[in-house]
């Protein structure tokens, strides 16, 4: 059943995870833009720098239609 969920998901489905981490990323971007420094970016956004990285490169694949990655642990 969850093969076939998988299968069958619309890009309804991976617009709901862009919302989820393209907000964060447009702050941290903005903000760095104006010359802010990470810890304060840091702060501001409320995520770290290994975190805004992950975002963006989630938001990448998702852009090229690419699952974003499971969050089910890799050993039970």
């Amino acid at each position: 059943m969850h093969r076939l969920y998988a299968y069958a998901r619309t890009q309804d489905y991976l617009d709901v995870y862009c919302k989820r981490y393209e907000d964060g990323v447009r702050r941290w971007k903005k903000l760095k833009s104006e010359n802010v420094c990470d810890a304060t970016c840091q702060e501001i956004c409320g995520m770290s720098r290994a975190t805004y990285y992950r975002h963006k490169n989630i938001l990448r694949d998702l852009d090229k239609g690419i699952d974003p990655p499971s969050k089910k642990p890799r050993k039970l």
